[in-house]
């Protein structure tokens, strides 16, 4: 945007679909981290796949977002 503001009338604002993506990453990396940090800690072997789980939620709810047709 710098340099490029004289192209606005307004403030620009982000899309639907970049607001939901924005919220939907940060409460991944709210839940995942301490899970990620757990799991490391820790002995236990099932943990020890939480961290590419957590990967592969954010990719698919990722695509899930990017993917789904506005309705408004």
């Amino acid at each position: 945007m710098v340099g490029k503001k004289w192209m606005y009338k307004e403030e620009p604002e982000p899309s639907p679909k970049a607001i939901r993506y924005t919220k939907f990453t940060s409460m991944m990396v709210m839940i995942g981290i301490p899970f990620i940090l757990l799991s490391f800690l820790t002995t236990n072997n099932i943990l020890r796949f939480l961290p590419i789980i957590i990967i592969f939620a954010i990719i698919l709810g990722a695509l899930k977002i990017l993917i789904s047709e506005d309705h408004s």
